[in-house]
């Protein structure tokens, strides 16, 4: 549980790193994304950030 944070900011920058590689499309970042910030949300019982939430938005 102390390290779950620092997983989530390494996907996070991995999926980042692969799009700039063009290894991974934009849009399927975003998803992987979106299911990181979701799955901290919840394991942590906290809402997502209003960084995490605009970057929902189309």
């Amino acid at each position: 549980p102390a390290t779950f944070e620092s997983y989530v900011v390494l996907a996070r920058a991995t999926a980042n790193r692969a799009v700039a590689a063009g290894r991974l499309e934009p849009r399927r970042a975003a998803a992987l994304i979106e299911l990181l910030n979701d799955a901290r949300a919840q394991f942590l019982g906290v809402s997502p950030t209003l960084e995490e939430r605009s970057a929902r938005s189309p």
